[in-house]
């Protein structure tokens, strides 16, 4: 499997219990679904997918760490459910929005409507 189908199947489990996390606390679904909130997960998204992009070699070094895969995992959702419980259940809005922000900025890498991140900032030396 290559890195960016292992990625897409991480980031679907992510969100298969992200919804069930917000389903187990009684989140209205129209949360979910507030533009504001979407458009914050889809900023924040976009903003850490530039970062790893502008150092694509680093980036892929932590990344394929499964430890590091593990930690990314628990923050979403450990901190989610911390954050959901402390200041409220928009957090779930939030992550969903980044999560949609990924996959379809992977359906554009994948189907080559956009070149791999890896390359957006390519600097010739």
């Amino acid at each position: 499997m290559n890195s960016r189908h292992r990625d897409a199947v991480l980031a679907a489990g992510v969100t298969v219990c992200v919804l069930a996390l917000a389903r187990a606390m009684a989140v209205d679904p129209n949360v979910l679904l507030r533009p504001g909130l979407l458009l914050l997960g889809a900023a924040g998204a976009l903003a850490l997918e530039l970062l790893m992009a502008w150092v694509p070699d680093l980036s892929r070094r932590l990344w394929n760490d499964v430890r590091v895969q593990i930690l990314a995992v628990a923050v979403v959702l450990g901190g989610g459910v911390v954050l959901a419980t402390l200041s409220g259940v928009w957090v779930f809005g939030v992550v969903i929005g980044g999560l949609a922000t990924y996959f379809v900025l992977l359906v554009f890498v994948l189907t080559g409507i956009v070149p791999g991140p890896e390359t957006w900032f390519e600097r010739s030396d």
